[in-house]
C-alpha cells in the first residue's frame, strides 16, 4: 500500500501543490480578516465550530462531533460502531490502559488532506482551523470531564527540528484553557512528557510492529505531577492506539488514577490488536 508521503513529486505536481498552498494561505488571510473560509474562500457565516471554515467545508469532515446519535463510537478508542453498543470487540477482550478517546472526526476526505498538509508540508496557515477543531472536541469533553492535567504525546527534539515546530504545541497556543472549564482550569504540562525514541514513522508498519516500536519509547519528568491525577492526552490522529496506550501504561505508573484521550482525526478499521 503506497501512502501520501511516498507519491512521486513531479514539476507539475509541485507547481499545483504551490499554486494550492498560496490559495489556502489567501483564502486563511480573508477568513481571519472577512470571514471567509480557509479552505474554499466562501462566506463561513461564523459557523458554530469554526469561523474559518463554511458549512459545505465542514461537511467534508466526516462524522464531525456533533450531539447527534446518527452514528456510534466505541468510548475507550473511538472506533465508529455498526450498532449502539458502548465499546467494539476489541477494547472488551483487551482493553487498553486509558479509559476513554474523544474524536472530532474519522482521519478521512478533507480533514485528511488537511491534517497532512499540516504536518508534512509546513502549512502553518491551517494551524488556527485545526485548531478550532481541537477546540470544539475539548468543549464537548468538558462538559462531563474535568481532568487534573493535561499533556501533549511528545515529539523528538530531532524531529521537531526537522519540520521546523512542534505541530501540536502550536495548535495549543491559539487555545485558551480558561474559557473551557468554568471551574479551576486543568494544569497544562507540555513538557510533563518526554519521547526516548521513534525509530520510524508509524503510518508505514503494522499494529504489532507499532507496539514494539513505541514500547519503552516515553518517560515522565516530574512524576509528582500525576499523583492520583486524571489526565487528559491530546494528540492529532490515532490509528491503532498503541502510541497512546503506551503512553497511558506510563502515567499510571506514574500515580495517574485514570488516563483519556483527546483527538482530531480516527482512522477506520484499525483496531488496537
Amino acid at each position: 500500500m503506497r501512502f501520501y508521503h511516498d507519491r512521486p513529486q513531479n514539476r507539475l505536481r509541485n507547481a499545483l501543490s504551490r499554486v494550492q498552498h498560496w490559495q489556502i494561505r489567501l483564502n486563511n488571510h480573508l477568513a481571519k480578516w472577512v470571514g471567509g473560509c480557509v479552505l474554499c474562500g466562501r462566506g463561513s457565516r461564523n459557523h458554530a465550530i469554526s469561523a474559518r471554515l463554511c458549512a459545505h467545508c465542514l461537511q467534508q469532515f466526516p462524522h464531525h462531533l456533533t450531539d447527534s446519535t446518527e452514528f456510534h463510537r466505541c468510548a475507550q478508542c473511538a472506533h465508529l460502531l455498526t450498532t449502539a453498543e458502548t465499546h467494539c470487540l476489541a477494547c472488551v477482550t483487551e482493553p487498553p490502559a486509558f479509559t476513554e478517546t474523544l474524536t472530532f472526526a474519522d482521519y478521512a476526505q478533507q480533514l485528511q488532506h488537511v491534517l497532512l498538509q499540516y504536518k508534512f508540508h509546513n502549512a502553518l496557515h491551517l494551524a488556527p482551523m485545526l485548531a478550532d477543531l481541537l477546540h470544539h472536541a475539548l468543549l464537548h469533553y468538558a462538559r462531563t470531564h474535568q481532568p487534573d492535567v493535561i499533556v501533549l504525546v511528545p515529539q523528538l527534539d530531532t524531529r521537531t527540528s526537522e519540520r521546523g515546530f512542534n505541530h501540536l504545541r502550536l495548535l495549543m497556543q491559539h487555545i485558551a484553557l480558561r474559557n473551557i472549564w468554568d471551574k479551576t482550569p486543568p494544569i497544562y504540562a507540555p513538557e510533563a512528557l518526554v519521547r526516548l525514541h521513534h525509530e520510524h514513522l508509524q503510518i508505514h508498519v503494522k499494529p504489532d510492529a507499532r507496539r514494539k516500536q513505541v514500547k519503552n519509547a516515553f518517560a515522565v519528568l516530574d512524576k509528582s505531577l500525576f499523583e492520583n491525577a486524571h489526565v487528559l492526552v491530546v494528540d492529532d490522529i490515532i490509528t491503532t492506539g498503541a502510541t497512546l496506550n503506551e503512553i497511558a501504561h506510563v502515567l499510571k505508573k506514574s500515580g495517574a488514577h485514570r488516563v483519556d484521550n483527546l483527538v482530531i482525526a480516527r482512522t477506520r478499521k484499525t483496531p488496537l490488536k
